[in-house]
């Protein structure tokens, strides 16, 4: 299940946000999503090593800016779905592809198009 959970936390803050006058701009959330600790490389690193993987054997699908630095920085593999928040900004260098929707490149077609270090053992 891939669940966005920016979208509706975006919308509820520009509620907030309006309610005394003001705006939210998406420029100033998209520096916030991710943040509050989700967002690390090294956090990345002891999710890959707890499944008995390295970091070159793994995919993250991540939908917004700070996952996708994490998941580069680790040495990830990095595919971007981006919601409609995330959708307007610059993802970085090293993101494998960028698409609209998993309907884009199905799971099995991916499969077939990762580089031949995923098909070596894990450990």
């Amino acid at each position: 299940m891939i669940l966005d959970t920016e979208t509706s936390e975006y919308e509820a803050y520009q509620e907030v946000f309006a309610e005394y006058g003001t705006e939210l701009p998406l420029a100033l959330w998209s520096k916030a999503i991710g943040t509050r600790g989700g967002f690390d490389p090294h956090a990345h690193l002891e999710r890959v090593a707890g499944l008995g993987a390295r970091a070159g054997q793994t995919v993250a699908i991540e939908d917004s800016l700070n996952g996708a630095l994490a998941a580069v920085r680790a040495g990830r593999l990095c595919v971007i779905i981006p919601n409609p928040v995330t959708a307007a900004l610059t993802f970085p260098d090293g993101v494998a592809w960028r698409l609209n929707s998993m309907a884009d490149m199905p799971l099995s077609e991916l499969l077939l198009q990762l580089p031949d270090s995923f098909r070596a053992p894990l450990c």
